[in-house]
């Protein structure tokens, strides 16, 4: 496949089971975003074996007596290469001292990588119109439902027949 004919379809919608909200720090909003991994998945399913994915070392930064993980993620799709750096902190402590981390701080780096480098190629980049509350209402009631079409369409084995 040549880039030209990729990229209309990167830059669409990913599926909508392929979404998570989460609550952002403060517990007063929301986000959706997609995890790494599905972004890869998208890739995948868009540009079958036509993309390749490499990092740098991670690199430790302190600064203002936090240290950070630093790394460089490099995203090739159909011949195109784009690189985005990625960081996350050495330790994320919530405000009564309780570990929130999930994963190293390597790999919170690199999937923040992975992110900004798909983000090059405007995959995603439909998220940031979710500053405006209404069309993130529409979003998030688009992404429960395909959450639960994909779960139903799972249960009756991959079936593509809807239940009445």
């Amino acid at each position: 496949m040549q880039f030209s004919e990729a990229l209309p379809l990167l830059t669409g919608k990913m599926p909508a089971y392929a979404h998570e909200i989460r609550d952002l720090p403060g517990g007063r909003s929301q986000w959706a975003y997609v995890p790494w991994r599905e972004i890869l998945e998208f890739i995948e399913s868009v540009c079958p074996g036509e993309w390749q994915i490499s990092f740098t070392d991670p690199l430790f930064i302190a600064s203002d007596d936090k240290e950070y993980c630093c790394i460089r993620c490099t995203l090739t799709i159909c011949g195109v290469a784009r690189q985005a750096p990625g960081s996350a902190p050495a330790v994320l402590l919530s405000n009564d001292g309780k570990d929130m981390s999930r994963g190293d701080p390597i790999e919170r780096a690199a999937s923040d990588a992975v992110r900004s480098a798909a983000e090059m190629f405007g995959i995603g980049k439909y998220l940031h119109q979710q500053r405006d509350l209404q069309w993130q209402r529409l979003l998030f009631d688009w992404i429960r439902k395909g959450k639960a079409k994909h779960a139903e369409r799972a249960r009756n084995g991959g079936s593509s027949q809807q239940s009445a």
